[in-house]
């Protein structure tokens, strides 16, 4: 049986969207082919990838020797999932909700535009 690469590299890559992170699975297929000799050129063109993405997918091997996403710094976040989902119920079933119910209805102290980060991730606004 003939390995056809594209297909594979198709394979892997189906439910990946555009500007969408690489998985550990396609991380270690790029690290493999460029290993074995194939131009980084090429496998971008084969998992219609930038040249970037390649080389940070190979230089995230050689300095941690990891193909897990590393993991991102920054403040965590201040609403939980469930704060966040009820919030978003609220703002669905009363439109005319206040600013100020909303702030309250999470029992903690947050700013308006917290919530206003909520809501833009569900296509939503007050």
């Amino acid at each position: 049986m003939k390995l056809n690469l594209h297909d594979f590299a198709v394979e892997l890559t189906a439910d990946r969207c555009k500007n969408q992170e690489l998985s550990p699975g396609i991380r270690a297929a790029i690290c493999t082919l460029v290993a074995a000799g194939r131009s980084e050129r090429s496998v971008a063109e084969l998992f219609r990838v930038s040249r970037d993405a390649i080389t940070k997918a190979i230089d995230l091997w050689k300095t941690q020797r990891t193909f897990e996403i590393p993991r991102r710094t920054g403040c965590p976040s201040i609403l939980t999932q469930k704060e966040k989902r009820y919030i978003i119920t609220l703002v669905k079933r009363n439109r005319n909700l206040a600013k100020k119910a909303l702030i309250e209805a999470t029992e903690k102290k947050i700013s308006y535009s917290t919530i206003k980060r909520c809501l833009r991730t569900h296509n939503l606004r007050k």
